[in-house]
């Protein structure tokens, strides 16, 4: 999911655009699983599905974590700052990290998917191929770690994308926080509903 959150506001117009053309109106989130003043975003798939009432709950437990989600259709981005797992500058965990990844790999669990991609991102500052390469052990770490907590997939995807697709300016201290982040995605197969 290169560029997921950079053109998070075409893709937003786009499915916009295509769901009134439908007929059919995306429902958000409630306002108490947004993170802060960036609330998750969310747009149902063809089958116009949503959360369950267990889903919105690990949702809101990960939202007081600092985890942000994000959904559009049937692909789901977990963003977790860099700062909450890892030590400056390195690819060895924080105390909080294991319990965090264990309550994310709870909310995975609870979708039918296949496909997980991990990606690891950076500021801009220092030298690209190092961060590329901290950024590919960042990755590699959280993987083995959900796997270890029991997250079942067939197929988990690790990269490194260092300074690519910043979400905020690396101008200010502030900016390069955010930018440093791990980002958990994947699609779901949707459950399919009789209808009368």
């Amino acid at each position: 999911m290169d560029g997921f959150l950079s053109k998070q506001w075409v893709k937003i117009g786009c499915f916009s655009a295509f769901f009134a053309l439908l007929g059919c109106d995306p429902q958000p989130l409630p306002k108490s699983s947004m993170i802060g003043s960036s609330p998750p975003l969310y747009y149902g798939g063809p089958y116009q599905e949503q959360p369950t009432s267990q889903q919105l709950n690990l949702i809101r437990d990960l939202g007081t974590n600092g985890v942000q989600v994000i959904q559009v259709g049937q692909t789901i981005n977990l963003i977790i700052p860099s700062d909450l797992l890892f030590a400056s500058d390195s690819a060895n965990f924080k105390p909080v990290a294991q319990p965090l990844l264990q309550e994310i790999a709870g909310y995975i669990q609870t979708y039918d998917m296949s496909v997980v991609q991990v990606s690891a991102y950076s500021d801009n500052q220092g030298v690209d191929v190092y961060k590329r390469a901290l950024n590919s052990r960042q990755a590699r770490v959280v993987a083995d770690t959900l796997n270890e907590v029991g997250m079942e997939t067939r197929l988990l995807y690790t990269v490194g994308r260092a300074g690519e697709n910043p979400l905020a300016s690396n101008e200010r201290a502030g900016g390069r926080s955010i930018n440093r982040r791990i980002e958990i995605t994947f699609r779901y197969h949707p459950v399919r509903r009789n209808f009368d």
